[in-house]
């Protein structure tokens, strides 16, 4: 039950501040007096988006505050916990700012709370009902929406939906699969030679490198054998006239020197140092002349080995390192093609296993539907009478939209499916007696839309959860007896719960319950939207107005009284 509602700075809203304490609350007033606005504060507060658009002109803020009282059973402290919010106790109060900067905030009981958690308990707290939404009754997913909500089978839609959502994804996942085993079979010859020409080339990590550098000394054998020999002959080879004989003579006069002056020994050490290293290098390169080997057919054999190499390179990478891991994913790649027709049957089994969950799941939805139908097409057909279709009739029609290829099959067949099951429903009425029933948006007028509305509406409330039921002009196209009608019906409904009626008719307005008047006026070159409660001679007012416009007459009065003491 909404106990209370507080609104600053919402539109052309300055601040209001307005108590509930009975079940029925009508609410009357001018054409763009502020009702909208009200509607447009509590669907904030049930988790419609906002805007900066909504702050008054000239504010840097807007706030809307609600607070509901909640019936011992209530299932909003699941939900709460759900969204990692503290239980709620006898109250629940939501709160929503606005700012000019965008920087919007949501409290639930004064805890931060997300808009997916605020549109939750939005969905328990109020079923809001537009002054437009009576032609939504004309779309047969809306009409299968209303139906599902007289039935109130909430656990078989949320099984029926997951199992569709873990269907779905595993068929697409499949789907994935099909098109990868395809790709593999497709390149699987091409891999296949691209693994067997890498691992019969073998290539080692650093080979080409190595071999590069004996391709050099191959190419250049003979100047090797020639000018390392020479280098060695000309240091120690000769008998006569090498550079460590010379020097040999040279280290004689030296250690001469030596003897006549003894601070010469440092030089004398120095030279027998270099002399031993040039003897050394005389001796390594007359081995080394001795080791180069003059081979033209390992020239032959390198050159062939680097230019496959090389071919390897430009195919599979710059380097044989990358050719070594591309030879690796290749192997990888095989061994998943071998193991893909595993995996596809199994993927097809688990498959099998939801679409059969899915199916099963989706027929005890459809069965609940066309149980509970029946009894929804009594239960409008008597509120039609009510509400002056004395001769109406009734009813759902249950049937399946055909869908080439679709995975799901009713009778058979495949046909479109979805969260919701397979089921595509038409609501069926006559207006008179000998008419055949037809699809609803083919034979209703405005009016008789409006009045089927409330009967569903009627019909739904006797089985829905929701303790708070808000009527924008649900009178629409409607007057006279039938408007009569409209009230006595909102009479009952108010019995087991709390509604709230946005009315232009007299006979509405003066159903018993808390009689709300929406104003505005202008102060200080300012708009401002009003709403007061009416006291019982303010009321009358309010009625009479209704009933003959601006011009308020005694009869108009008269005329209002009774109405106002009219049972209902």
């Amino acid at each position: 039950m909404l106990t209370k509602l507080y609104i600053r700075n919402f539109a052309i809203i300055s601040e209001l501040d307005i108590s509930f304490s009975g079940n029925l609350n009508i609410l009357t007033g001018e054409t763009g007096a502020g009702k909208s606005i009200l509607l447009g504060a509590v669907s904030l507060i049930l988790g419609e988006r906002a805007s900066a658009d909504m702050i008054r002109y000239g504010e840097e803020r807007a706030l809307v505050e609600a607070v509901f009282k909640l019936s011992p059973a209530s299932v909003i402290d699941t939900v709460l916990t759900g969204h990692d919010l503290d239980k709620s106790g006898e109250f629940l109060t939501i709160r929503r700012e606005i700012t000019a900067k965008g920087q919007n905030r949501i409290f639930i009981n004064d805890q931060s709370a997300t808009l997916a958690a605020l549109k939750s308990l939005g969905e328990l707290l109020v079923d809001l009902h537009g002054q437009h939404d009576h032609q939504s009754l004309l779309n047969p997913e809306k009409q299968l929406d209303f139906l599902d909500e007289f039935c109130n089978h909430t656990g078989l839609l949320k099984e029926t939906a997951r199992l569709w959502a873990d269907a779905e994804h595993k068929r697409k996942s499949l789907n994935q699969l099909e098109k990868q085993r395809d790709l593999i079979l497709e390149k699987r010859e091409l891999f296949e030679f691209q693994l067997k020409e890498i691992r019969q080339a073998d290539p080692k990590e650093g080979e080409d490198i190595e071999l590069e550098q004996e391709l050099t000394v191959l190419e250049n054998a003979e100047f090797l054998f020639q000018t390392s020999g020479a280098v060695g002959y000309s240091l120690t080879g000769a008998e006569e006239g090498n550079l460590v004989r010379l020097l040999t003579e040279v280290r004689k006069k030296i250690e001469d020197l030596h003897q006549i002056d003894k601070s010469l020994a440092d030089y004398v050490k120095e030279f027998d140092s270099a002399l031993i290293s040039i003897r050394e290098t005389g001796r390594f390169f007359e081995n080394y002349a001795g080791k180069v080997v003059i081979d033209p057919e390992r020239l032959v054999l390198v050159k062939s080995r680097l230019d496959e190499l090389n071919r390897l390179k430009k195919k599979y990478g710059p380097s044989l390192t990358e050719v070594r891991a591309r030879a690796e994913q290749l192997e990888n790649e095989l061994a998943g093609g071998l193991n893909v027709d595993e995996n596809l049957s199994r993927m097809k089994s688990e498959f099998s296993e939801l679409q059969a969950a899915y199916r099963n799941q989706a027929e005890q939805l459809s069965s609940s539907r066309k149980q509970k139908a029946a009894r929804l097409a009594v239960m409008v057909k008597d509120h039609l009478k009510e509400l002056g279709l004395e001769k109406a009739s009734f009813s759902v029609q249950f049937g399946t939209v055909p869908m080439p290829g679709s995975w799901v099959l009713s009778a058979g067949a495949p046909v479109e499916a979805g969260e919701s099951g397979f089921d595509s429903v038409s609501f069926m009425i006559s207006a008179n007696t000998g008419e055949p029933e037809k699809p609803l948006a083919r034979v209703a007028s405005g009016g008789e839309i409006s009045r089927i509305m409330l009967a569903i509406k009627a019909s739904t409330a006797t089985v829905g959860g929701i303790g708070v039921l808000i009527f924008d002009e649900i009178d629409t196209g409607v007057s006279g007896k039938t408007a009569f009608s409209v009230g006595k019906l909102l009479t009952r409904l108010a019995k087991d719960r709390q509604v709230f009626v946005i009315t232009h008719l007299p006979q509405v307005a003066s159903v018993p319950g808390d009689h709300f008047m929406v104003s505005k006026r202008v102060s200080a070159g300012s708009t401002e939207s009003t709403v007061r409660l009416l006291t019982e001679s303010s009321r009358v007012e309010e009625i009479a107005k209704l009933l003959s416009g601006d011009t308020i007459t005694e009869l108009s009065r008269t005329q209002a009284k009774e109405l106002l003491t009219t049972p209902r």
